[in-house]
């Protein structure tokens, strides 16, 4: 027979298992990232299980992806400069609003 009861952490013990704060797990489990369960008045258990859960490994984007966002910024920020230089040119009275 397996046994199915679920382990459950201290605070201090789940930060410590992937290097975060006490804030951080807080914050979790109040965003509702992280189950808990509240024991008596003070007493706070984060599952195990859900600990493991926030722990996946990330998705890279493929370098296609990576360049395109990377060009999508800089058209941006090329944007942003163009407008700006236009508009101090209107207030200096080079050039006429539109």
């Amino acid at each position: 027979m397996t046994n199915t009861t679920e382990q459950w952490l201290t605070i201090a013990e789940a930060a410590e298992v992937y290097g975060i704060s006490t804030k951080t797990v807080r914050r979790r489990i109040t965003d509702g990232t992280l189950a808990a369960k509240r024991i008596g008045p003070r007493l706070i258990r984060v599952s195990a299980k859900s600990l493991a859960a926030l722990a996946n490994p990330m998705q890279h984007a493929s370098r296609a992806e990576e360049c395109k966002l990377y060009e999508a910024g800089n058209n941006a920020a090329r944007v942003a400069k163009q407008v700006t230089a236009r508009q101090a040119h209107v207030n200096a009275g080079w050039i006429a609003p539109e």
